[in-house]
């Protein structure tokens, strides 16, 4: 495995002074000088005990006092490129490398900058978590529930019911550069969960093939997509379609992401097909190496010949992430979502509305890799 190299850059990037050499300076002055000497002894010392996340909280926070500290900006990419996010880190890296620096610290950069699109070629991906499911029906099988004294009527597919989930899902990206902007995109994945309850095995065996570019701050991504479903571990369903992405680092803290897909899902059991839209897009913003946040709205529309129950949907998501110490982060989501039904009901002779609030808690550990617990109630 290779490993990259540390450099210091005290002996290859004059520092500037962060102290005013005016014949006279100010107190304020002074004053800004001492909190930047005593940010930069704080964070060489974290970068030295190998806490990168504080040191990156700490240079992030030189910087926005100074931005123009070449050497903080390096040493910032660095504790990024060894936390393995390299985004952030080719980002910063980029950076320096558009400053007039020596020639040997360009080299290095170029070097780090090769690594990191080494590493995105190969990207792999698993997850583990168990689900314990209710509703506020207290988890009837049957058709028709009474909620607050009103009717409603299920599908076959969404059923009420309670018990434990056990999912798990992998997959594996391959990301080939073709030339300095233009990647290819395979991936393969799989996932699936088992119903405790009613001992019920169902999984998803999928693949992506596309093309991405990538443009400073921007990757554009679009491509094809497989997907065969099992349902109780026998074929229910193919579904291929077409997608886009759009991500977009909009600052050091913020970033955007875009996504327009449509799908075909064709079932086992009956000639006719679904149709799906989906326009969805997520706002992140790390606010340091302890807090994140994140908003993802989504519209879909789906058109079917084989059910007869057109619909479309909004969802909202609200996440949090909370880093603890020892390795442990919480990840915590708020979501509402909204269905509409365009065709009446044959019992009740009226169009169905669903709304559905979710809330959910995950607990990782990024040193215990399968380590990932995932409660999550819906009602």
């Amino acid at each position: 495995m290779r490993k990259y190299l540390l450099i210091i850059l005290i002996s290859f990037i004059p520092y500037p002074s962060v102290v005013s050499h005016a014949a006279e300076p100010s107190v304020t002055e002074l004053e800004q000088g001492q909190i930047l000497d005593k940010l930069l002894l704080a964070a060489r010392l974290s970068f030295k005990q190998k806490n990168y996340s504080q040191a990156i909280d700490l240079y992030h926070h030189i910087l926005s006092r100074d931005p123009s500290i070449v050497q903080v900006r390096f040493s910032l990419a660095e504790a990024y490129l060894l936390l393995k996010k390299y985004e952030q880190a080719q980002y910063h890296f980029k950076l320096v490398l558009a400053q007039k620096i020596p020639k040997q610290i360009s080299n290095l950069i170029r070097s780090h900058l090769a690594y990191i699109n080494h590493q995105k070629i190969w990207q792999a991906t698993y997850g583990f978590n168990i689900t314990p499911e209710s509703n506020i029906n207290q988890g009837t099988n049957n058709k028709i529930i009474m909620i607050g004294g009103i009717p409603f009527t299920l599908n076959d597919d969404n059923l009420a019911q309670r018990g434990i989930n056990l999912n798990a899902n992998g997959a594996l990206v391959i990301s080939p550069q073709i030339n300095d902007t233009l990647y290819g995109h395979f991936k393969i994945f799989a996932s699936g969960n088992y119903l405790t309850d009613s001992k019920q095995l169902n999984f998803n065996l999928g693949g992506e093939l596309g093309l991405s570019i990538k443009e400073k701050t921007n990757k554009y991504s679009a491509g094809l997509t497989f997907n065969k479903q099992y349902f109780d571990r026998k074929p229910y369903s193919n579904n291929v379609g077409v997608w886009m992405t759009w991500d977009k680092l909009l600052s050091n803290k913020l970033s955007w992401n875009g996504r327009i897909s449509a799908n075909k899902t064709i079932y086992n059991i009956t000639s006719k097909a679904d149709y799906n839209i989906s326009i969805a897009q997520s706002l992140r913003y790390e606010h340091n190496a302890k807090f994140g946040f994140n908003f993802s709205p989504t519209l879909t529309y789906k058109k079917s010949h084989n059910k007869l129950n057109d619909n479309a949907t909004a969802t909202f998501l609200v996440g949090t992430r909370h880093s603890l110490p020892n390795n442990f982060t919480i990840n915590s989501n708020f979501s509402a979502k909204y269905g509409h039904y365009f065709q009446k009901n044959n019992l009740f002779g009226k169009k169905r509305k669903d709304l559905t609030f979710g809330v959910g808690v995950k607990i990782t550990n990024s040193k215990i890799r399968i380590f990932d617990f995932a409660p999550y109630i819906e009602y």
